[in-house]
């Protein structure tokens, strides 16, 4: 499951189709672009408010640099129906390349 603040961000994803003797991903199938714009992140009805904390090598501990306001958090779930196609909130949907 991919969980994102706002829903509005595209990605790309692949599947790992094995593994090496350390239990390391090692090969991986062809590379899926969710774009944004498709409209396909499903709305979960929670809203959160998000704290920013930052670091840098010259400070002794992270601070808080920003509060962001509430925003809905979407999410799609990838499984491994079929190479093209995912699950997204019980409904199969085909990706397009």
């Amino acid at each position: 499951m991919i969980l994102e603040r706002g829903g509005n961000d595209s990605f790309n994803i692949a599947a790992i189709t094995e593994v090496d003797a350390n239990g390391n991903p090692s090969k991986f199938g062809n590379l899926i672009n969710v774009n944004k714009d498709t409209g396909i992140w499903g709305n979960s009805g929670i809203n959160i408010s998000t704290s920013v904390f930052q670091n840098q090598s010259n400070w002794n501990a992270p601070k808080l640099t920003t509060t962001l306001g509430g925003q809905n958090i979407h999410g799609i779930f990838a499984g491994l129906f079929h190479s093209k196609w995912y699950c997204n909130y019980g409904s199969l949907i085909k990706l397009e390349k």
